[in-house]
């Protein structure tokens, strides 16, 4: 895969030092630089972290090393940095929810919030 060896040399970093990154012997690194094994879902998440480019450029799939970061992925990013335990476990507890009861959730919350500013309890 020339994608793996191009990504690497682009990092600066050696065939052992990747290796030792994913747990991996050199050999079984190096078989997976020129196509002789193929590479399992973890290990290709772990290396387009590495080397900081997309899994379909790892794979040959895109000629864009990693899709540009919108200003909302930005936002989005600081935001999540910045939230308690609370909101966090409130936003994977809506990340779970089928899109109908996302919908009526996101309903509720209005409603809620609404409801909160009438009364003046705001935080």
């Amino acid at each position: 895969m020339n994608r793996l060896k191009e990504a690497r040399k682009a990092k600066g970093m050696t065939q052992i030092q990747v290796s030792s990154l994913i747990g991996l012997s050199q050999n079984g690194y190096s078989d997976w630089e020129t196509g002789r094994n193929r590479i399992d879902d973890a290990s290709l998440q772990r290396l387009s972290e590495i080397f900081d480019v997309s899994i379909d450029y790892l794979l040959g799939l895109s000629d864009i090393k990693k899709p540009p970061v919108s200003e909302d992925d930005e936002r989005l990013k600081e935001v999540l940095a910045n939230v308690d335990a609370k909101t966090r476990e409130a936003i994977e507890l809506l990340d779970q929810l089928t899109p109908d009861n996302l919908e009526r959730a996101k309903e509720y919350i209005r409603f809620e919030l609404a409801r909160q500013g009438d009364a003046g309890d705001k935080r």
